[in-house]
C-alpha cells in the first residue's frame, strides 16, 4: 500500500493525502470485487474522495469465510505453539510502531479525528498485540481431583473462523482488541471494515501480509 502526503511544511493533521485503491485481502491475495464493483471513502472534512474501495458482496464474504475455514483446518497456525503465535503478534505490533505516522495519516482524513488521538491510538494498537502475545503465553489450563476415581482437566484449543466487524470512529484500535486475542489462541479472522472507514484496516493487511503469516489466517 502506497500513501503519500504533501509537504510539512502545514499542519500534519492537514496534509493532503493520496492513497492507492484498496482491494479485498483473501488467502494472502489483494484482489478486486468478483463483481468488479467498487464505492468511495470520503474525508469527512471535506466530503471529498480519499479513494476507491472494492465492494464486498456474499460471493467475496464466501471466499473469505472458505480461505480462513481451509487455513484453519489443514495450515499451521492453530498447531503452532503459544510462543510461536506470540512472536508473529509482536512482529505485527513492531510493524504498527513503525508505521504509526502513516496509520495516524489516514485515521484523520478516513475518520475525522484530531491527530493527537490518532497518534495515542496507534501506539495503544501495538500495545495490544503485545498484551495479547503476553497473555496467550501464560493462559493454562486447569487439573483438579473429583472424589478418588475422576481427576477433571481443561485443554484450551482455537475455535476455528473468527467473524469480526470492524467500528468506524477507531476503527484500527477497537478492532485489534479482536484481531489480536483471536490471532493468538490461534483461530483464523474474516475482517470485515466499516464501509466509512476502511483505511486503517487495508494498511494493516499489508503489514500482515509483509510479515508473512499463512494464507486465509
Amino acid at each position: 500500500m502506497t500513501t503519500t502526503s504533501n509537504p510539512s511544511s502545514i499542519p500534519e493533521g492537514s496534509k493532503s493525502l493520496h492513497v492507492e485503491p484498496v482491494l479485498h485481502y483473501i488467502n494472502g491475495q489483494f484482489q478486486p470485487s468478483q463483481a468488479g464493483r467498487t464505492f468511495e471513502t470520503l474525508n469527512p472534512a471535506t466530503n471529498q474522495p480519499i479513494t476507491t474501495v472494492a465492494e464486498g458482496l456474499a460471493v467475496d464474504i464466501d471466499s473469505a469465510v472458505q480461505a480462513a475455514r481451509t487455513a484453519f483446518d489443514e495450515g499451521p497456525w492453530p498447531r503452532m505453539t503459544a510462543a510461536e503465535r506470540a512472536r508473529v503478534l509482536l512482529r505485527i505490533a513492531d510493524a504498527i510502531e513503525e508505521h504509526a505516522s502513516e496509520i495516524a495519516q489516514l485515521e484523520v482524513h478516513d475518520v475525522g479525528m484530531p491527530i493527537t488521538q490518532a497518534h495515542s491510538q496507534a501506539a495503544r494498537t501495538a500495545e495490544n498485540f503485545r498484551f495479547y502475545a503476553r497473555v496467550i503465553q501464560d493462559l493454562t489450563g486447569e487439573a483438579y481431583q473429583v472424589g478418588q476415581a475422576f481427576l477433571n482437566y481443561t485443554v484450551r484449543k482455537p475455535t476455528g473462523v473468527a467473524g469480526l466487524i470492524m467500528p468506524w470512529n477507531t476503527p484500527l484500535m477497537l478492532s485489534s482488541w479482536r484481531i489480536a486475542p483471536a490471532l493468538a489462541a490461534g483461530n483464523t479472522i474474516v475482517l470485515k471494515p466499516a464501509e466509512w472507514s476502511p483505511l486503517s484496516a487495508n494498511l494493516l493487511a499489508h503489514l500482515i501480509d509483509e510479515i508473512g503469516l499463512p494464507p486465509g489466517v
